[in-house]
């Protein structure tokens, strides 16, 4: 008897360090208080154990007397304990008892639309600001991915991630492992770089990296990242890691860490674990010592959910005349501010309307909240109002983010086809989303719009004819097409300085009087190959007598 009660004794205890290991190796949640799914597993595994120690009595024909059947009560009245104890957290923990704490996770900062004229990127500063959504950008890097035979058989694309890069804006996304035969085939030399895409020139990338990439979550067994990371921090609750490149182009994953304002849940990223996708090698950071090339601590989900939780309990849980309160709209984009990436996103009522009450600005590495108070359009009736503009192409809007516009608040945003395709660019007035332009070229967008702000009667400080960004070229023409590109008629101007020209024939209609030997006069903002004309003039030589 005295043996079969060590054996009811110990082998429950044994089975529930055999299972925890079995759990911390394969799911690898943290050993944290804090975290829900940390007292589930808790529960469930002393449930096992007790139905386990009651198998063993039934197996060695015990009776059913209170000595015996203690093990066994035991571990059940432990889960039973655990259950109610969680529960009690959950509700304390609830906003119902700490809407102080939900709303107090971030302080927002209030600025006024002075301020924005000098926080948000000029028209010069335009390129900052990313453009083109994931679903492009997955586009292009799909393509890259296809042009690499001995690549595109053993890998895939994974998730793109907004970085700043060098004083740029771009979107980066590492290859994975198509499946566990795949990590068994290429783990020796693991994945073997990643894809970078410029949002604003819509150009991609591959990149090899040296030595390959062997963390990943989509790698298997001690190369699994998360699994990895974990050995290495047990205790630490864990945010989305994302996947970075420095300065050099190197490879990490940045993985945010959490802090929690109550006992269960309400969590905030108090820093990030940087692990060296090639090494392995990690590190922690508070925020306040993270580096510069290190973004996206706070995701844009994350900021939304910070924000909203902010908004709705401004006044408290009970709030039943919803006094105050505020939201985000459900999406958000990316600017580049200096070396940061700060995440935009327009705030409104909680009654469901079409306008904005301001947006804010979130600095996604410190987590710094900046509210501007500007009422206007709400983003999806800009979007609508831009794809209007041209809906006989059946364009679709992407969701826009803020530029500065000689002070003036713009939305822009791109225009894709059918097959997320970027095809033209809009901007579209913040206060008035009447106020529309589009064009084939950013640089002509903005002169299209500045010349409906004038007409409008609301451009400020718009100065149309801005010498710092146009250029000026005399040519005699001697050569003009007139080409058919997805719908649009584009004229090609070939001049005497061997340089080529173009202008969209419905944006000036007058192109039609040209004819080769004419001497034009050619304004334009950028030299690239084919030069995009933004205005021109006929002129002809003074002849001296």
């Amino acid at each position: 008897m005295q043996k079969l009660k060590i054996r009811l004794v110990a082998f429950p205890i044994l089975l529930f360090l055999i299972l925890w290991a079995i759990i911390f190796y394969v799911l690898c949640p943290a050993i944290n208080i804090h975290l829900p799914g940390f007292w589930i597993i808790l529960i469930a595994t002393f449930v096992v154990c007790a139905l386990f120690t009651y198998l063993l009595m039934v197996h060695y024909n015990t009776s059913y007397n209170l000595s015996c059947s203690t093990p066994a009560k035991v571990w059940a009245f432990g889960a039973g304990g655990l259950l109610v104890i969680f529960l009690i957290l959950m509700l304390i923990s609830s906003p119902l008892f700490q809407s102080k704490a939900y709303r107090d996770r971030i302080t927002v900062n209030e600025k006024d639309e002075a301020a924005f004229i000098a926080d948000i990127p000029t028209t010069k500063e335009i390129s900052k600001i990313s453009l083109m959504d994931t679903t492009s950008a997955s586009k292009l890097g799909d393509r890259v991915l296809g042009t690499l035979s001995d690549v595109v058989s053993q890998f895939e694309m994974g998730s793109y991630a907004t970085i700043e890069l060098n004083g740029d804006i771009m979107k980066v996304a590492p290859l994975k492992y198509g499946d566990f035969f795949k990590w068994c085939s290429n783990s020796d030399t693991g994945i073997p770089g990643y894809v970078l895409v410029n949002p604003v020139t819509s150009e991609a990338k591959f990149v090899a990296v040296e030595g390959g990439i062997h963390y990943a979550p989509s790698a298997f067994f001690n190369k699994d990242l998360i699994r990895h990371v974990r050995m290495k921090y047990p205790t630490k609750a864990f945010g989305e890691p994302t996947f970075q490149i420095d300065n050099e182009g190197n490879p990490f994953w940045l993985i945010p860490t959490l802090k929690f304002n109550t006992v269960l849940e309400c969590p905030i990223p108090e820093g990030a674990i940087m692990c060296n996708a090639t090494t392995g090698k990690c590190e922690y950071y508070s925020i306040a010592e993270l580096p510069e090339y290190a973004d996206l601590v706070f995701s844009g989900t994350m900021v939304e959910e910070l924000y909203d939780s902010h908004g709705k309990y401004i006044n408290g849980f009970f709030n039943f005349s919803k006094k105050g309160i505020t939201m985000t709209t459900d999406d958000y984009g990316y600017l580049c501010v200096g070396s940061d990436i700060y995440i935009y996103t327009g705030i409104t009522s909680i009654a469901s309307d079409e306008s904005n009450l301001g947006f804010i600005l979130v600095n996604s590495r410190t987590g710094e909240f900046n509210y501007y108070t500007m009422a206007g359009a709400e983003e999806y009736s800009a979007m609508s109002a831009a794809a209007g503009a041209v809906q006989n192409y059946g364009y679709t809007a992407s969701f826009p983010s803020l530029v500065n516009i000689d002070g003036v608040p713009t939305y822009v945003m791109v225009l894709k086809d059918s097959n997320d395709l970027i095809k033209m660019y809009a901007l579209v007035n913040v206060k008035n989303y009447t106020i529309v332009a589009v064009s084939e070229t950013l640089e002509k967008c903005i002169s299209n719009y500045k010349e409906a702000l004038v007409n409008a009667g609301t451009s400020g400080n718009i100065n149309i004819n801005d010498t710092e960004l146009i250029k000026n070229a005399n040519l005699t023409i001697t050569d003009i097409q007139y080409i058919n590109v997805n719908g649009n008629t584009i004229v090609y101007i070939k001049g005497d300085n061997n340089k080529i020209y173009k202008q969209a024939f419905a944006d000036n209609e007058n192109l039609i009087f040209l004819n080769v030997g004419d001497t034009i006069k050619v304004s334009y903002y950028n030299e690239d190959t084919v030069i995009t004309i933004h205005s021109f003039e006929k002129w002809k030589p003074v002849e001296l007598e």
